[in-house]
């Protein structure tokens, strides 16, 4: 009987480490500065988790002059760059190091955003309510 259950808990841990469920999740956290890694064809989502509506000011740092980005807003409405979304909507950006990239998003937004080029590249982001 434990060795049942010894399996099943193997299985069960084994199933959620797989990449299926990895997706990466970012909160904003109002009033830090933080660097995020955008590696290349990994959707990173970002989340408002507040009851107001917040802006991210980021910075992009790469070594390639140009860096496309996918854009897609998941839940709720919110802008990136001054350009509106609402659910479902795609938007397509390409940037250099040292563009700044500017996301708003109303409470329970959810945005994600997916690094299209050839390499990884980092977005330094603050945020502000």
């Amino acid at each position: 009987m434990i060795r049942k259950i010894g399996y099943t808990l193997l299985c069960g841990c084994s199933l959620f480490a797989t990449t299926a469920f990895s997706t990466t999740n970012h909160y904003f956290t109002q009033g830090y500065s933080i660097e995020y890694e955008l590696p290349v064809n990994v959707p990173q989502t970002f989340s408002n988790g507040f009851f107001w509506t917040v802006k991210a000011n980021c910075t992009i740092i790469s070594d390639t002059n140009e860096n496309p980005i996918s854009v897609k807003m998941l839940r709720k409405t919110g802008s990136v760059n001054d350009t509106q979304l609402t659910t479902g909507e795609l938007l397509g950006l390409v940037l250099q190091s040292g563009d700044k990239l500017t996301i708003t998003a109303v409470p329970g937004a959810k945005v994600e955003l997916i690094n299209m080029g050839a390499k990884s590249i980092k977005a330094s982001c603050s945020t502000a309510g």
